[in-house]
């Protein structure tokens, strides 16, 4: 790849041969590497080809592949709740004639 790192062009190259059935492009937003694999469509309104791009994960300076949704997440706080924000044991969070989703 031209204008990225050397790692990060290696390892966009083997992840290309170790995916020969799909189109891959290597984006730069902001001094970061992007993977995306890349396809096409007809749009009839539009009467033209339109390029569809879906995210895969990103390349660290590193040369390490990040997929998509592999980072780690927080889910929840660890913070212990005190007793004035907590809810009070006679009030529910739904009440009977509300619906669950």
């Amino acid at each position: 790849m031209i204008g990225a790192p050397r790692k990060v062009g290696l390892r966009f190259e083997r992840l290309r041969k170790s995916r020969p059935s799909e189109s891959l492009q290597l984006k730069r937003i902001r001094d970061n590497y992007y993977v995306h694999g890349v396809t096409s469509e007809w749009a009839a309104a539009r009467k033209k080809v339109v390029k569809i791009s879906e995210h895969l994960g990103a390349i660290t300076a590193d040369g390490v592949f990040v997929e998509k949704g592999a980072r780690g997440r927080v889910l929840e706080s660890k913070k212990e709740v005190s007793s004035s924000t907590a809810t009070p044991p006679s009030r529910t969070p739904f009440s009977p004639t509300q619906k669950r989703y």
